[in-house]
């Protein structure tokens, strides 16, 4: 019996595996973390051994799959594609446990929120992903990888622990790789940003992500990587205020006000107008509902002593306080 209801048997774990190591983008963490596989448990190495034994028995499908060594360009290029599922699906059939292994095939799931939602989902595997607002994002499962490719926004992951499926966030020529934790993704205007607050990640960047740049995130830490595969230095992170969202609110401190201004447009259908040159550089601190956007606007006049009108429902616009001088 299992010991997590989210890890499978040892034959189920050994066919991804499989799978998983004669992936294109299997790399030298994937190998280690096969290793302690191994290593965990008799019955590993023996379904493993099994699965391998099958599969030099058949020399025919092999060739079926990884494509004839002078055949035509076309059934290679095919071949090439379906390769991985192909040697899975040949295994999992001849050991008769495709029917009942929930790993297998590929799952695909797309989750949107407006601007002001936030969305929770527990994953299929058991993992936790909620969404900040105006936020994209499409998850796909298979057989030796889970991928969520962001669009847009901010989401948080909670990873169920999975070492034969690696837990990957895509972002902007970018992707942050879990190693066991809790973690949040923001794809920003300019640059994606990764904040770690248990655990660690690997955040690789650069076009398609070919680690042009890699770094090791532990909890409490942020960097920001753009479209080019720059990567800032990680930086020590306010936990409280990186997830306040979670909690429907916002913590801001000692931000400027033009910062504000952007966030306040994140999180409500507004344009936010600074009609004084003198208030962008005005510093903001405080905690604040991220659904009130009255009592935000009415607290930042108050805090700058400043006016605040709405010549629409649309726009907002702050002016330094003339009555002051």
């Amino acid at each position: 019996m299992s010991d997590h209801p989210n890890t499978p048997s040892p034959a189920e774990a050994a066919s991804a595996w499989f799978a998983r190591l004669r992936s294109p983008d299997c790399g030298a963490a994937d190998r280690l973390e096969f290793e302690r596989w191994l290593a965990a448990d008799p019955r590993h190495r023996q379904e493993y051994q099994t699965l391998e034994s099958l599969w030099q028995a058949m020399s025919p499908l092999q060739s079926v799959y990884a494509g004839p060594s002078g055949g035509k360009p076309a059934r290679r290029a095919v071949a090439k594609r379906f390769y991985p599922v192909g040697i899975a699906a040949a295994l999992l059939l001849a050991v008769g446990l495709l029917w009942r292994n929930p790993y297998f095939g590929e799952h695909y799931q797309h989750y949107h929120t407006d601007i002001g939602e936030r969305l929770g989902v527990t994953l299929a595997d058991g993992s936790l992903l909620e969404l900040n607002t105006a936020t994209d994002v499409t998850v796909r499962y298979d057989t030796g990888r889970r991928e969520l490719a962001l669009e847009r926004g901010e989401l948080f992951a909670q990873v169920a622990h999975q070492p034969w499926r690696p837990f990957v966030v895509k972002a902007d020529g970018g992707e942050t790789r879990d190693i066991g934790t809790q973690f949040a993704v923001y794809r920003g205007p300019a640059s994606t940003t990764v904040s770690v607050f248990e655990g660690e990640v690997e955040v690789r960047s650069g076009a398609g992500a070919q680690a042009l740049a890699t770094t090791s995130l532990r909890g409490g830490e942020q960097l920001a990587y753009n479209a080019s595969g720059r990567q800032s230095a990680p930086i020590a992170i306010d936990i409280e205020a990186r997830q306040a969202w979670r909690r429907g609110e916002i913590i801001w401190r000692n931000q400027s006000l033009a910062q504000v201004a952007a966030e306040i447009e994140r999180y409500h259908p507004v344009r936010i107008q600074l009609a004084s040159p003198g208030l962008a550089s005005q510093r903001i601190s405080g905690v604040f509902k991220a659904d009130d956007l009255n009592g935000i606007v009415s607290a930042i006049a108050a805090l700058l002593d400043a006016e605040a009108r709405r010549p629409s429902p649309e726009v907002v616009v702050f002016t330094e306080n003339r009555q002051r001088l």
